[in-house]
């Protein structure tokens, strides 16, 4: 299924598509950083807000490249 996944992210992004963050976290953080390019803003707005990091989730433990 991961494999699939990817290559349905490989063929939005061929197509200028976007894609809906499943709860599944297949994309590849390339893939994810492609599709999400405000996420290191947002990645990094919430490490200055919750420095303790208090909250926490899969997501931001797999994509969060800081």
């Amino acid at each position: 299924m991961e494999k699939l996944t990817q290559s349905l992210i490989n063929l939005c992004n061929k197509n200028s598509g976007v894609f809906y963050i499943p709860y599944r976290l297949h994309a590849t953080i390339d893939q994810f950083h492609k599709q999400y390019p405000m996420a290191d803003e947002v990645f990094n707005l919430k490490e200055k807000y919750d420095k303790d990091e208090l909250l926490r989730n899969k997501l931001y433990e797999k994509y969060n490249r800081n």
